[in-house]
């Protein structure tokens, strides 16, 4: 009798064991997918910021032009007159 206890507390804890890796593996698995995850958003994030002060600047040069072309064309209608 105590000997067959001793087996199914013996293979309880072994079932118990087992699941226990299992559930490691699993969150281990998601650890790294989610870590692999977060370094491609990081990545992403760097090269929007880059796009975005190039559209800035881009942006900065156009009102730029329009002011010098609009200091252009009224010095041309000024001297026309």
């Amino acid at each position: 009798m105590f000997s067959r206890r001793l087996e199914e507390v013996e293979s309880l804890m072994d079932r118990v064991e087992n699941d226990a890796k299992d559930q490691v593996e699993v969150a281990s698995s998601k650890f790294h997918e989610k870590a692999s995850e977060a370094s491609s958003l990081r990545l992403e994030n760097e090269r929007l910021k880059v796009n975005s002060l190039t559209l800035n600047r881009l942006g900065l040069i156009t009102i730029i032009i329009i002011i010098i072309v609009t200091i252009i064309v009224n010095t041309i209608i000024t001297t026309i007159q």
